[in-house]
């Protein structure tokens, strides 16, 4: 696999969309940053919170370009005849996208931390109190909770993408599945959580009597379901880019159970479907 995996980086630095991802990965950081001073609205925790958002679409380009038409048919093929083992193929496909979804948040973080330690652009926020609470966030345990979490989501779906791209040789549909996949990730927890702020009773009129009076609120959602739906938006990429103060509030041991359970789950099914796929 050491082989297997070597020959992967090689073909990491030779290729354009590793040196594009890069790129970008450098550059995102600063447009967040001064998006956020110049809104006057944000913190440190929701510019590193965002990443999941922007590391997951440039991990779903990044896996669909690493894994080409050529990839899926005839390279597999060649890496089987001479003797590579599937599993060796499987893991080293993946620890290659894994290392790419990593160093893209380690960029990402880090210049954000060193933007706000060297105080660049700050005039173009006149409040230096606000500033400071911005800073206050790339700190202490709220900045390490924010970035487990958020590489806990990138590794979970870069396990999805690599998993889909090993079986898929239409880049379309890779792609459009990916983008679903990231869309309702924060859409369906925004969703749900407008419905657990409904109020759990209601006032209502009498069109006759115009009598008001109290009664169970039909949309309220309670007892099991609610419970349900409390740890999906607690544990859901909802909770990266909402802007709060800090990253302590983050429920990273719900996070880390679903996307630990999600990534296992999808990791040994590729495995085990990998070893008995045919190549045409």
């Amino acid at each position: 696999m050491l082989l297997q995996l070597r020959s992967n980086l090689t073909r990491l630095f030779l290729g354009r969309g590793t040196w594009i991802y890069l790129i970008l990965s450098i550059l995102l950081p600063f447009a967040v940053y001064y998006s956020v001073l110049n809104r006057g609205s944000g913190n440190g925790h929701a510019m590193l919170g965002k990443y999941y958002i922007f590391g997951s679409i440039l991990q779903a380009v990044f896996c669909a370009l690493f894994f080409g038409r050529e990839e899926q048919s005839k390279g597999f093929q060649n890496k089987i005849v001479v003797g590579t083992k599937r599993i060796s193929i499987y893991f080293a496909d993946l620890i290659t996208t894994l290392l790419i979804a990593v160093s893209g948040l380690i960029v990402h973080a880090g210049i954000i931390c060193i933007l706000f330690k060297t105080e660049i652009g700050r005039d173009s926020l006149k409040d230096m109190y606000q500033y400071r609470l911005y800073e206050r966030c790339l700190t202490g345990k709220g900045l390490y909770l924010t970035l487990l979490s958020v590489l806990l989501w990138l590794v979970c779906f870069t396990v999805v993408f690599t998993v889909i791209n090993l079986f898929s040789s239409s880049r379309v549909f890779v792609l459009f599945f990916s983008a679903f996949l990231i869309f309702i990730s924060v859409y369906l927890p925004s969703e749900i959580t407008a419905r657990l702020n409904h109020p759990e009773f209601i006032t209502v009129e009498d069109e006759v009597t115009h009598v008001k009076e109290t009664v169970p609120n039909p949309g309220y959602i309670s007892g099991r379901m609610r419970d349900v739906c409390v740890y999906y938006v607690e544990s859901s990429p909802l909770a990266l880019t909402v802007n709060e103060l800090d990253g302590r509030s983050l429920k990273t041991e719900k996070i880390a159970e679903v996307t630990l359970t999600v990534s296992v789950l999808t990791c040994a099914a590729g495995a085990v479907s990998f070893a008995r796929k045919e190549f045409d």
